[in-house]
Parts: structure tokens; sequence; C-alpha cells
């Protein structure tokens, strides 16, 4: 688990250091393609097997090709596009995000008293913390900041 926090957590900035070397639609297949064989490599370690049917290797096959391409394609080329900072605040909204289509369709039922003790946590005050600094970060400086760099 921690591992996985440690890859998501440094996803933006490594892809976008990446993509000082590489175009986005060069990038997403080799990123695609070593994901993928670590994840082998992993199961391959573990002694683990992959777990699937022959049967739904084709769907499976198609999914990937085009649900989690389509994905990649637009993670890394909108990354491009925008600074680090802006794609992480948008990567860290994503549960709101699904939260309110769910909503309006009615899959979701939000109550303030769930929402409500979800935005009190510990976790989620350090997240205010953090889109405060992001924020403030990335507002305008002052004209007088900008004449006189430190």
């Amino acid at each position: 688990m921690l591992l996985a926090a440690f890859f998501v957590g440094t996803d933006v900035v490594s892809v976008k250091y990446a993509l000082e070397g590489f175009p986005p639609l060069v990038l997403m297949p080799i990123r695609y393609t070593l994901a993928g064989l670590l994840l082998l490599a992993s199961l391959r370690l573990l002694r683990r097997g992959i777990g699937l049917a022959l049967r739904d290797l084709a769907a499976l096959a198609g999914l990937g090709l085009v649900g989690v391409s389509l994905n990649q394609v637009g993670y890394t080329v909108g990354l491009s596009l925008t600074s680090g900072s802006n794609a992480a605040l948008i990567f860290a909204s994503a549960p709101v995000w699904g939260l309110l289509p769910g909503a309006v369709l009615g899959l979701e039922h939000p109550t303030a008293g769930r929402t409500g003790k979800a935005a009190q946590s510990p976790r989620a005050s350090g997240d205010g913390v953090r889109v405060a600094a992001v924020v403030t970060r990335e507002l305008p400086a002052p004209r007088e900041a900008r004449r006189h760099p430190t």
C-alpha cells in the first residue's frame, strides 16, 4: 500500500519531468508498456497468476485498448498542456467529480452528515491546507513582486 501511495503521489511530477524529453504520444505507450511489464514481473515474483479465464481475455484486451489507452492519452496530453500544480489539483478533486454526477443521476445520496464528517477528518484538513498552498502559489503575483524578483 505504501508503494501504491508513493507511485500515485509522484505520478504528476515524474510524467511532467518525462514530458521534457518525450512528446506525449511517444511517452504514453512507453509508460503503459513499462507498467504492464512491472505488473507481470510482480505477479511472477509473488508466484501468482493473472486469474483470468481464456474467454475473458478478448474483452479485457478490448477494454484495455479503448478505455485505458484513451485515459492515458488524455492524461499525458492534458498534463503536457498545464502545470503540475494544476494537474495535481484536478487529480485530487476526482472524488468530487465522481460524486456530483452520481448525485444528479440518483446513484449517490450525499448528506450533510456524511460529507460533513468526511470534511472534518484530519486528512481532509491536511488536504485543505495543501490545496490552499497550491492555489495561493498559482495566484498572479502583485506588480511590485514581479518588478523586483527575490
